[in-house]
């Protein structure tokens, strides 16, 4: 009876098999992935602090001083996780796997929503599965993934009048972090004015739907506040902005580069083919017949989530990358993809979505980019690092270094029980720590995936002599011995 019931579900009929088969895709690229260790911030955001949890047994939230703690809920579920299916990378690559099977799954509810009965529908879905920064993250255990599903269904919520989605996805996302609450009070902005539109501009019953509508976000301000509270018992910081925190306004010299650097990100790794077809498309039609096309609900979304990420990043010293932005570029493939079918020949509309694919896809390779310093977590062209670390270790190991003769680099500045997992009994190498200052160190690791750009500010100087170089694609390693 089960399987005659599945057998004619919806879910198995001709308009869910693009989703069957992105779903297949998707395993297979992820599970060939399963391999990779943890990778740039997921090691400070999931791994240490799900460790502490784990190794404790859940007796002490009590997080030693500079551990990200922000993310206790998500931290917490990891080391869960970890006690029922062991803490290997395999099980923490399978709990991530699952989030990315459930953001696929809203990302196409998204897309048949806005793109209604349309024939390019399929099209448009692939297209925003093929962004270069949300493949990259949903392929590796990586926070962002986690944060935009949980927009994604507060999202649909507030587009489809569906409360309960509202609720459910606004209190998770205001348990992931200080930008999930952000972007949660973002959601809550738009779900407000879009009830405001829908009944029209009259402000007396404006007045009214604001307290109707704040109380679909109640729950997420409680939980918000809660985890608020536990944090501040147990590390005396908000949100990890400690003293220390690069989480404070920025001089007006960084400000100016945040300026630039802002819309160089929605342009970057392909996305600048995006906003071309874009132009394309107003030049040739007519800015008329473009916004008479556009779902308004859709654009007012995007324009209040992209004055709010504007706010939480330009004005601080806290360095930001492509991922904090991969809502916009969801909204921003979904807007062009209804555009073009609306619009244009149904031919000429699928070949030119096919195009845009492909030019995302070669992004992968480091094609078009102009950030790459700070985008290594945003295209795979990272890949070869994780092999590459490993030469470089193993060299160090060969001639037997101990880690606090080293000074590394971030995101390899950490020990590798918290990186490799499964390969925590390296002797030394498990848990010791590197050197803290180049200066007192006998080797220096130095790569062009980190946030420092010269090696001088790596602490290589004229005392140091190069050991040897392991290369690979974009990605380099060096090895650096002080005379």
């Amino acid at each position: 009876m089960l399987m005659y019931r599945l057998k004619d579900s919806r879910l198995f009929s001709k308009e869910y098999r693009v989703f069957w088969i992105a779903v297949l895709a998707y395993l297979g690229a992820a599970l060939a992935l399963s391999w990779t260790p943890f990778f740039w911030d997921s090691v400070s955001i999931f791994s240490r602090p799900a460790t502490i949890l784990y190794e404790n047994g859940f007796s002490d939230f009590h997080f030693p001083e500079s551990t990200v703690s922000d993310n206790l809920p998500l931290s917490l579920l990891l080391a869960l996780w970890w006690t029922v299916f062991g803490r290997t990378l395999f099980s923490t690559h399978v709990l991530f796997i699952l989030f990315g099977l459930a953001f696929v799954w809203q990302l196409f509810g998204l897309c048949r929503e806005v793109m209604g009965k349309s024939r390019g529908r399929d099209f448009v879905f692939l297209l925003l599965l093929c962004d270069t920064t949300l493949l990259t993250q949903l392929l590796l255990p990586m926070f962002d993934t986690v944060m935009v599903l949980c927009a994604l269904v507060c999202l649909r919520g507030i587009l489809s009048g569906n409360k309960a989605k509202v609720v459910a996805g606004a209190f998770f996302l205001a348990m992931l972090r200080s930008r999930g609450v952000m972007v949660c009070a973002a959601l809550g902005l738009f779900a407000l004015l879009h009830a405001v539109c829908r009944k029209g501009m009259n402000w007396r019953l404006a007045a009214s739907l604001i307290g109707r509508e704040m109380l679909l976000f109640l729950p997420a301000l409680a939980v918000s506040v809660f985890l608020f509270v536990v944090q501040m018992r147990n590390q005396e910081v908000v949100f990890g902005m400690g003293k220390d925190s690069l989480w404070r306004i920025a001089d007006m010299g960084r400000i100016m580069g945040n300026l630039v650097s802002f819309p160089l990100f929605l342009l970057d790794l392909g996305k600048v083919f995006l906003w071309v077809v874009l132009l394309f498309v107003v030049l040739k039609y007519g800015w008329a017949k473009v916004w008479a096309s556009l779902p308004c609900p859709l654009v007012g979304a995007y324009a209040v989530l992209l004055v709010v990420f504007f706010l939480m990043t330009v004005p601080f010293k806290n360095p930001y990358g492509g991922r904090y932005f991969m809502l916009l570029y969801i909204l921003m493939s979904l807007l062009l993809g209804k555009l073009m079918f609306d619009l244009m020949p149904l031919r000429r509309a699928r070949l030119l979505c096919v195009g845009l694919m492909l030019l995302l896809g070669t992004a992968h390779l480091g094609w078009y980019s102009t950030l790459r310093v700070t985008q290594w977590d945003c295209f795979l062209a990272h890949l070869p690092y994780y092999s590459l670390r490993r030469q470089a270790l193993d060299y160090l190991q060969d001639r037997q270094v101990a880690p606090h003769q080293v000074c590394s680099f971030f995101p390899a500045d950490k020990t590798s029980d918290l990186i490799d997992l499964d390969k925590a009994m390296d002797g030394v190498w498990a848990d010791e720590s590197f050197a803290p200052e180049a200066s007192g160190a006998d080797y220096v690791l130095y790569s062009n995936l980190s946030n420092v750009l010269e090696r001088s500010r790596a602490g290589i100087d004229s005392s140091c002599v190069l050991q040897k170089r392991f290369e690979k694609g974009l990605v380099y390693i060096e090895v650096w011995k002080r005379l």
